[in-house]
């Protein structure tokens, strides 16, 4: 792939030299949206960008040269894109990106070329360019369900896809469903039943070891060697380090944990605690679970009449510090002598 900068100067000037202006401030707005969520959830800035940017490349094309165009590709084409034909862009377009700008990231590609009807087993990128396009939207005016589908799109990916695909078949507003959209609201309607079923569980003895095991995944992916005997000390016995002075909790899918969180008194005569061990497993996040267990943690410190919650955390979990703010943690000076720690938040509870 040409240098980032090279590229998008080419995306903008293919825009530009087909008279496609109004085109070009529309993905270059989508693009901002994607930018803005992927800051939230952690993914590659430049990645969203590319396929936010692309995602309609081919309005350089009529719909009926696209239709002729993936016939002599010999695509297969839905029964949708048959009626309507500029139901095709989204797949135009990957192959644009492939050959005009030597794209070949899958997380791109695959991104921009489900951005209309998302697809069953949809990632993190495709969801983002698919959501960012619909708050973005190329019409005039703000869309009505603006607001509701910003608000869903910063707790979780899904809860934002799912709210705004049934909110089209409610409102009768897809003139001929695409296959793709139909299975990617099975799925998501999958998804949101399985995570009414799952369950947050006060830990026990029995499950220090999966624990360990949960840890060593999560510590891995962000480049963390896991320490029983020394940094990560603390989960590697959870009863002695929370269960005796806090509260230590699972969140449970058919009895695996994809998620903890946990609180440890730090000061007991102002009644100060401290959140601690906030973690979801990857194929997990974006699903709004560690908002789901951060809430359980304050709902809990509130109850047992706590006046104060603090945290530590890094610089690199930027999705983390967006949930910690949004429900009003603010930054606050150092309070530990945590060498690892670089920001610090509380929160009056």
């Amino acid at each position: 792939m040409l240098e980032n900068f090279d590229v998008i100067d080419l995306i903008k000037n293919k825009y530009l030299s087909n008279h496609k202006e109004n085109t070009l401030r529309h993905v270059e707005d989508v693009a901002d949206t994607a930018v803005w969520l992927a800051k939230i959830y952690n993914l590659d800035i430049v990645k969203v960008k590319l396929a936010a940017l692309l995602h309609d490349i081919s309005a350089i094309m009529t719909p009926q040269e696209m239709y002729e165009f993936a016939t002599a590709r010999g695509l297969e084409i839905d029964a949708a894109e048959e009626k309507y034909h500029f139901l095709l862009h989204q797949r135009i377009s990957k192959i644009i990106a492939q050959e005009d700008f030597d794209i070949t990231d899958l997380d791109i590609l695959d991104a921009i070329e489900c951005h209309t009807t998302l697809k069953k087993n949809a990632n993190m990128y495709d969801k983002i360019i698919f959501i960012a396009d619909k708050i973005s939207w190329d019409q005039k005016g703000v869309p009505p369900y603006y607001e509701l589908l910003k608000s869903k799109a910063e707790e979780s990916l899904d809860e934002a896809c799912y709210f705004y695909i049934k909110y089209q078949f409610d409102n009768n507003l897809l003139l001929m469903p695409h296959q793709w959209i139909i299975e990617a609201f099975e799925d998501l309607r999958k998804l949101k039943e399985k995570g009414n079923k799952m369950a947050i569980v006060l830990f026990n003895g029995n499950m220090q070891k999966q624990v360990d095991s949960f840890f060593e995944k999560c510590f891995s992916v962000v480049g963390i060697p896991y320490s029983p005997n020394d940094r990560h000390a603390d989960v590697a016995d959870v009863e002695q380090y929370y269960m005796k002075n806090g509260c230590f909790w699972c969140l449970l899918d058919n009895d695996n944990i994809i998620g903890t969180v946990a609180i440890r008194i730090i000061d007991n005569v102002n009644q100060i605690v401290e959140l601690k061990r906030m973690f979801v497993l990857p194929e997990y996040q974006g699903n709004g679970y560690g908002r789901l267990l951060l809430e359980h943690a304050i709902t809990y410190s509130r109850e047992q009449h706590y006046q104060k919650m603090c945290l530590d955390t890094r610089k690199q979990f930027s999705a983390a510090q967006h949930l910690y703010r949004s429900v009003g943690f603010q930054e606050t000076d150092r309070y530990n002598d945590n060498e690892h720690a670089e920001l610090y938040f509380e929160l009056v509870l």
